[in-house]
């Protein structure tokens, strides 16, 4: 069954044109199609992390569904479960949006297939910990807070999970996913106060106390001779 779908999908893929190809510059279509061929030599050598690297750089510059569906099986190879069904599924959508029907059944299948095996992560976000601004990552990438709380497919591995939000302590922690099918929980803690910074004191100044000088007598009037009062 994975032979047949092997030889459909690369039969296909060379008679089957994406709609975006003849958008792409001719000379970053000779790229795409290098990366494509060096990324399915690699995977049959077994080299299956510069095999995937390759096809994600060749679709990056030329997305194309015979390519997707290439990583998607480069991805189950590598055991990243999770990102092989998402582009399975990405890549069945796809097809049937193109009208390759093969292809999208194809796709539809191997995405199918994977489900029962999935590992999945819940992060646990309580009321508790939702302060103003709080921000929630898994491995870098931002989880909106309509995804707390519900189970996530997520490739086996370790996984870094970050919370951040105004006036806080960053937390970090590592969680670690077992190959599915498997679930695992995460609460998030709450999260620590800044420390507030320190005003310095300003030290008083007591300026010191100057007397006013005395007030000089007033000068006796001047008389001119033979203007003395009578």
């Amino acid at each position: 069954m994975h032979t047949r779908w092997w030889i459909s999908v690369c039969a296909l893929w060379l008679i089957v044109v994406p709609a975006t190809h003849a958008q792409v510059a001719a000379s970053d279509k000779a790229a795409a199609e290098a990366l494509f061929d060096r990324g399915l030599a690699l995977m049959r050598e077994g080299k299956l992390d510069e095999a995937c690297a390759r096809l994600e750089q060749s679709n990056a510059i030329e997305r194309g569904i015979g390519t997707m569906l290439y990583l998607a099986e480069c991805y189950e190879k590598q055991g990243r479960s999770a990102s092989a069904w998402a582009v399975f599924r990405e890549a069945a959508s796809e097809a049937q949006a193109a009208g390759q029907f093969e292809r999208a059944n194809a796709g539809r299948l191997r995405a199918e297939k994977l489900e029962p095996v999935l590992s999945k992560l819940i992060v646990d976000v309580p009321d508790a910990v939702r302060v103003q601004g709080l921000e929630v990552t898994r491995n870098g990438a931002p989880l909106a807070s309509g995804l707390w709380g519900v189970p996530l497919p997520v490739d086996p591995g370790r996984l870094v999970i970050e919370a951040r939000a105004p006036g806080y302590l960053p937390a970090s922690h590592t969680v670690t996913i077992e190959r599915g099918p498997h679930q695992a929980r995460y609460e998030l803690p709450v999260l620590a106060a800044a420390p507030q910074p320190a005003v310095a004191e300003t030290p008083l100044v007591i300026a010191p106390v100057v007397a006013a000088p005395a007030e000089a007598p007033a000068p006796a009037p001047l008389r001119e001779p033979g203007f003395n009062k009578v």
